[in-house]
């Protein structure tokens, strides 16, 4: 499992307002992960660690950056959190993405 929820509480819902939802699922609960809690990289995180400028087009994901640049596509949320930008849509053709030189430092300014 991705280090993001090595720090993540597993939750259940049995809430009634849910049960339509439960039932759909033929389970008893909802099983889901608790809320983030990373922080933002601050400016002296992004001097210190720096990163690689790569261009965004039509046919880029998150994930390819991710297992091209940090060898897992699974951490393609560090680039995304690196950035300010949550998910693939958020990028458009052009746009810089920066992706951070160092992982493991990376991830530790992002609280992990």
């Amino acid at each position: 499992m991705p280090i993001r929820y090595n720090k993540r509480s597993i939750l259940n819902n049995t809430r009634p307002i849910d049960r339509k939802r439960v039932t759909k699922r033929n389970t008893n609960s909802l099983t889901y992960f608790s809320a983030d809690s990373l922080k933002h990289p601050t400016q002296e995180d992004y001097n210190r660690i720096g990163s690689k400028p790569v261009i965004w087009n039509e046919t880029t994901r998150l994930s390819s950056l991710a297992q091209q640049y940090l060898g897992n596509f699974e951490y393609w949320w560090v680039i995304a959190w690196w950035n300010k930008k949550p998910t693939d849509a958020h990028f458009k053709a052009g746009d810089v993405v920066y992706i951070p030189n160092n992982l493991t430092m990376a991830l530790e300014a992002l609280g992990l």
